[in-house]
């Protein structure tokens, strides 16, 4: 397995964080690699109106190509690969392994985020970035007056309708099959404000190029809808190496069904 240089700092993960991450560390003048697998949440994002210095939007791919341009003007080096491992080793150095290849450096930074998890519904996939979303406050703003369905059953499902309130007067939780897991506190709001809650499976998402018509119930039941809300169910992306006992760090990761 080839080695590379010992690089001042490696950050695993380009996303927007990276990719910041490397434009800072460049411009210190710091040895910077950044190793990313091409597969950062930005890339869903078809029009981000919420970035600082585009009053008018922007592709999440084109947001994510001039941070990689502007992190190579500051000389960061950036590979495409896949961190299969990340260990603290006996000389005091970091070693990042992928596949083929051995990355050192003196300090680590991860990036990796999180990984949100798409209902299981035929055409949710499609509708992703574009009328199927998963946080209420980057895209709550542009779905004003929209009826709209929120795919959950914790405190944060019904959190993520009282909230959509403010945007929308036709708002609905479907617990998508599964029972109900918000608390007392929680299902009294959604009483006082008379949210409906439908129990009942999603058989499947009817779309037109991504944009929602209808979320079809197993039973036939069709609820007219433009927008659909999933409450986040995140998973913690992480180099597979990366444990306890190869850092030193704890791990966590944040799956909320």
């Amino acid at each position: 397995m080839p080695r590379h240089h010992m690089h001042n700092v490696i950050i695993i993960g380009g996303g927007l964080a990276g990719l910041s991450a490397a434009i800072y560390l460049g411009r210190s003048r710091r040895d910077t690699l950044l190793i990313h697998s091409g597969r950062s949440m930005a890339k869903w994002e078809r029009d981000a109106q919420n970035y600082l210095g585009f009053p008018d939007g922007i592709d999440g791919n084109d947001l994510l190509a001039r941070g990689f341009a502007q992190a190579r003007c500051f000389n960061a080096e950036v590979v495409e690969d896949e961190v299969n491992a990340l260990k603290h080793n006996r000389e005091g150095w970091f070693e990042v392994a992928s596949t083929a290849q051995l990355y050192l450096a003196q300090r680590v930074l991860l990036a990796t985020g999180l990984t949100h998890l798409l209902p299981d519904i035929p055409g949710a996939k499609n509708c992703l970035g574009k009328s199927l979303f998963f946080c209420k406050d980057c895209d709550a703003y542009r779905v004003q007056g929209r009826s709209i369905v929120i795919i959950g059953t914790n405190n944060e499902a019904t959190e993520y309708a009282l909230s959509m309130l403010l945007f929308s007067s036709n708002v609905l939780i479907c617990a998508n099959g599964s029972p109900s897991r918000w608390d007392t506190a929680h299902a009294g709001w959604l009483g006082e404000y008379s949210v409906p809650v439908i129990q009942e499976h999603i058989g499947s998402i009817l779309h037109d190029r991504g944009q929602l018509s209808a979320v079809v119930l197993e039973s036939g039941e069709s609820l007219g809808t433009s927008r659909v809300y999933d409450s986040r169910r995140c998973l913690s992306s992480r180099p597979g190496g990366a444990s306890g006992c190869s850092i030193g760090q704890r791990r966590s990761d944040c799956r909320r069904p």
